[in-house]
């Protein structure tokens, strides 16, 4: 029963660290939130809506230029050219 109790507790404890940039999350407090937010990988602009298919970006744009699945993809298409013309 004691064994139980304390695989329970360090379960528990082990389940409240935060995660690193470029790590899986599913909310921001998943997060250092001191640093980074919890975003859709496919989407880096928006915010995890806890389905899991999210990163821990970096809220600096230095530190973000260094994971490609936070880099934001706005303006680009599929091949990442630029849609705006001369």
């Amino acid at each position: 029963m004691r064994w139980t109790a304390f695989f329970f507790l360090f379960a528990t404890l082990a389940g409240c660290t935060s995660q690193t940039s470029g790590q899986r999350c599913q909310q921001n407090s998943d997060c250092n939130t001191d640093t980074d937010t919890c975003r859709i990988e496919i989407n880096p602009e928006r915010d995890c809506p806890g389905n899991g298919a999210c990163i821990c970006c970096p809220t600096n744009p230095t530190p973000e230029s260094q994971i490609p699945a936070c880099v934001p993809r706005v303006g680009r298409t599929d091949s990442g050219v630029s849609d705006a013309g001369p």
